[in-house]
């Protein structure tokens, strides 16, 4: 009879690395779906592009919404306090893929609607303002 082959050994940079990529997956998956394609960048019309959106326009419902969007957001900055604790933990090549997280972070806000708010466009036509009279 052969040897058992012994079980891959869990170690502490595997445990940090698998944490990493679950959080970012985590996190990503609630960016995407929680927040890009409640207001996705194709389904607006030019003119409501244009002029500033405010997260209660975009998201109605008072004060049920306000707390859903907080466990959304309490969702997304506990998977983000993992990640820095797998990172500092160490894995590696952590920096390359820490590097490609963020891209993947970036894509999943990519189609989302950008939110603003009046103050916002205010404060973008004072800094023109100002540039184009020194």
């Amino acid at each position: 009879m052969p040897p058992k082959q012994p079980s891959p050994v869990w170690t502490a940079e595997r445990k940090h690395a698998v944490i990493f990529a679950s959080s970012v997956l985590v996190m990503c998956v609630v960016w995407l779906a929680g927040f890009s394609l409640r207001v996705p960048l194709w389904d607006a019309e030019a003119a409501l592009i244009a002029r500033p959106i405010t997260m209660r326009q975009v998201f109605p419902g008072g004060v049920s919404q306000m707390i859903n969007m907080m466990i959304l957001l309490g969702i997304i900055a506990g998977a983000y306090l993992l990640c820095l604790w797998a990172v500092r933990g160490g894995f590696p090549r952590s920096f390359p893929v820490v590097i490609a997280a963020s891209a993947l972070a970036a894509l999943a806000l990519l189609p989302m609607r950008p939110l603003t708010s009046p103050d916002v466009t205010h404060l973008a036509a004072d800094v023109r303002t100002f540039w184009l009279h020194g």
